[in-house]
């Protein structure tokens, strides 16, 4: 697992790409990182870590997202991640969640030249009856 989670980060390095890691924790609070084109983000959801960038491509922000298991004690993670690749228009986001309740909101700019990446944690809402 761990050598997959370097196969990928020395290939986005080897890419060009500058790689900024935050950890972001079911225990910890809610975070916002901020993505310039090319530029990659390294970030744990619930029990997945993520690594992502994405390209301008016809004015919309073209998302990689790759998971890969985070391996914990005592427990045999995948080393296989998962690789998305998302577009997002401006103006617009997706989210990326894993089963912990834990999530990744990437949000393309107004201009496609940023993306904000919010990590958080999922609610569930239900509306009572009067």
């Amino acid at each position: 697992m761990i050598t997959a989670i370097k196969n990928i980060t020395s290939s986005i390095a080897l890419g060009g790409l500058a790689i900024l890691s935050v950890s972001a924790n079911a225990g910890e609070t809610d975070t916002t990182l901020r993505a310039l084109p090319m530029h990659g983000v390294s970030f744990d959801i619930g029990s997945k870590h993520a690594v992502s960038f994405f390209l301008v491509k016809d004015g919309n922000c073209d998302l990689t997202v790759w998971l890969v298991d985070i391996a914990r004690e005592e427990e045999v993670a995948s080393d296989t991640p998962t690789r998305m690749v998302i577009e997002v228009a401006p103006g617009k986001s997706t989210q990326v969640g894993s089963a912990e309740g834990r999530m990744a909101e990437f949000a393309c700019s107004a201009n496609a030249g940023s993306m904000s990446i919010r990590t958080l944690t999922e609610t569930a809402y239900f509306k009572p009856r009067p």
